[in-house]
């Protein structure tokens, strides 16, 4: 379909679109008619007179927030200004006195455009101050002097801040620099007090606020409440722990076994220092069932360790039984021994014999002469002695002439630890291993080997015993309030591996049974329970828990009563009730914090971090606040 293109009186283009065949004249009939014919055209043609401009407010429109940034932004590109002036390139004065009507009336549309105005003409020259401050401070002599004076700092940052402000061809940059630097020397001397006094009435009222809200009922506050009672707590904490411990933990100088799980030592236990024993005993005394959950988790994780670390019952079982095995194997052995190096080896055993019955041992020792003449007797009841004979001898001997006619219990505990004794065994032994060709020596050790094993199973099974029935398997003394947990003390532990753990007869008498693991488990977990008995050897710390009123307690109770003067005493009930909340918060978090040292020392290192820097930082503070306050004064008396 053609298209038409016209040009109207008024200069405007138009276009018209007509179907196949349409002629330029019939479309340009078509397009006088949309515009209403050809007098209005006409009319467009004439010249308008020109309309009144129209008042348009640039903020209508925008929310507070969008007018608060316009407003900084403002602030801000006015110190651009003054900054581009400084170099020569600034706005000639109409531009400037047209930007300050606008700001004004920018100012005038904003709750508080005025003070965002003149914050966001300050903010960019504190970096600036600051950087200054620092070069300053590393160049030495008057320079670093200027910069370590709070006075001399601000003066010079309100200087600088003055300078930024632009001004007209009739205004005075260096005046504006004279009202910044003394601006800023006398807020420098005012802030540090002005700060302190802020920073204690603005903490004052806080904690007052808070006291309120805890003393309400939990079902309205909720949250809120919850919040207030766990900070009032924290600063109680804080403030047992600044008075008790200083500024730092104790490093831990006890590191538990590996295979003891559970919560792990306490700060008490860890650092084994007298001031944290104290305050955990005092924690316990005056905040106990905080103590449960991980009492049980403790004794838990060291019953465990030993449980699961020693052998068992089914463990001595096995090994008796491979031990068995290997004990029958010597049967297949007698028969391969050579008779003849055998018999020669046997009469000269048989003939040191005699000449033991002539020594003083044997006359003066009933266990040497026992074993002696057991020996010999038999040798001269048998007519000839075999190896499987000898070997039988040499167990009765080695067992302590156990059911020989005539020798007692105590005769046989003698025989068995005897010396000379033993060293008749050692004789019978080394017959049978030079007649086998080293044999039966070998099968000795293969035996003597998964003996020990069977020994540590044993001393492992009634160690565990010592704390265990094995009938029941129910703790035979269980700890108080956890049936089913042994009561293990350090010295019970000791007893009990004292007890189980040696052989007490024979030739590896005073030797230590258990197996390695067994005994690198059972030390483990004394050395944990003697780490934590530094406890019961501590007086108790103060830690809270009733008490009279502190000064403080009483200035806010009537500070509360006077800012409702019912006549009830809601201050004291209210000072009462957030207190009775806030020890409550305290020695839970008290707790908490007692039973896991990396957490203690995070709390106290920011508490201590929150000194600093209520202290030491109101200084560098006291510069800015000067500094700040420098630069607005060119703004503020009008310059």
């Amino acid at each position: 379909m053609p298209v038409f293109r016209f040009t109207g009186p008024d200069g405007r283009s138009h276009s018209v679109t007509g179907p196949p065949g349409s002629t330029p004249e019939q479309a340009f009939q078509v397009l006088q008619q949309t515009l209403g014919g050809a007098a209005a055209m006409e009319r467009q043609a004439q010249p308008r007179a020109e309309e009144p401009p129209m008042n348009v407010d640039p903020t209508e429109g925008m929310s507070w927030g969008q007018k608060a940034l316009t407003n900084v932004g403002a602030g801000m590109d006015t110190a651009w200004q003054g900054a581009k002036q400084l170099v020569g390139q600034g706005m000639t004065d109409e531009e400037l006195r047209e930007k300050r009507k606008i700001d004004e009336h920018l100012a005038a549309q904003t709750t508080g455009g005025g003070a965002l105005q003149l914050a966001g003409e300050i903010a960019p020259t504190i970096p600036l101050g600051l950087g200054a401050g620092a070069a300053a401070g590393r160049m030495g002599g008057l320079a670093q002097a200027m910069a370590r004076s709070p006075t001399m700092s601000a003066a010079a940052g309100g200087a600088g801040a003055g300078a930024l402000q632009p001004v007209t061809s009739d205004e005075s940059r260096l005046a504006n620099m004279a009202m910044g630097a003394g601006g800023g020397a006398v807020a420098a001397k005012v802030a540090p007090q002005a700060l302190r006094l802020a920073m204690a009435g603005g903490r004052g009222a806080g904690t007052l606020a808070q006291r309120g809200v805890a003393a309400l009922p939990d079902q309205w506050t909720g949250r809120v409440g919850e919040r207030a009672v766990e900070s009032l707590g924290g600063k109680r904490t804080a403030k047992l722990l600044q008075r008790e411990l200083g500024d730092t933990v104790p490093p831990d100088i006890y590191t538990p076994h590996p295979h003891i799980g559970g919560p792990g030592p306490t700060a008490a236990g860890a650092t084994q220092d007298p001031a944290l024993a104290a305050l955990e005993r005092g924690s316990r005394t005056t905040g106990g069932e905080h103590w449960m959950d991980y009492d049980r988790a403790a004794k838990t994780a060291r019953w465990e360790a030993i449980d699961q670390g020693l052998q068992t019952e089914a463990d001595l079982t096995g090994r008796l039984g491979q031990a068995n095995a290997i004990g029958k194997e010597v049967n297949d052995l007698y028969p391969k021994i050579g008779k003849t190096r055998f018999f020669a080896e046997m009469d000269d055993f048989f003939q040191k014999l005699q000449t033991a019955k002539n020594t003083p041992q044997y006359h003066g020792n009933p266990a040497v002469k026992s074993a002696v003449d057991y020996i010999e007797n038999t040798m001269r009841l048998a007519g000839e002695v075999t190896p499987e004979l000898l070997h039988t001898m040499r167990r009765t001997v080695a067992g302590g002439l156990a059911g020989v006619p005539g020798v007692g219990s105590a005769a046989t505990r003698a025989a068995s630890s005897e010396p000379f004794v033993i060293s008749l065994t050692k004789a019978m032994d080394d017959i049978l291993d030079k007649s086998s060709k080293g044999k039966f020596g070998q099968w000795k050790s293969d035996y003597s080997e998964m003996m020990t094993k069977a020994d540590s199973a044993k001393a492992d099974v009634n160690i565990r015993s010592k704390f265990i029935d094995p009938a029941t398997g129910m703790p035979l003394k269980p700890t108080v309030g956890m049936e089913d947990i042994p009561d293990l003390q350090p010295h019970a532990l000791t007893q009990a591996v004292k007890s189980a753990a040696s052989s007490t007869r024979g030739v590896n008498k005073g030797k230590n049974l258990l197996a390695t693991p067994s005994q690198d488990i059972l030390e483990g977990v004394a050395k944990d329970l003697r780490a934590q008995d530094i406890i019961s050897r501590s007086k108790k710390a103060s830690t809270g828990g009733g008490g009279s009123d502190t000064a403080s307690n009483l200035t806010q109770a009537a500070l509360m009563e006077s800012l409702f003067p019912t006549g009830l005493g809601v201050g004291r009930y209210a000072m009462a009730e957030s207190g009775r909340k806030a020890d409550k918060a305290m020695q839970r978090q008290l707790a908490e914090l007692l039973q896991d040292p990396a957490k203690l020392r995070a709390f106290v290192a920011a508490q201590e971090r929150l000194r600093l820097l209520r202290g030491a930082g109101q200084l560098p503070q006291a510069a800015l606040v000067g500094q700040s306050i420098g630069g607005a004064m060119p703004a503020l008396l009008g310059q």
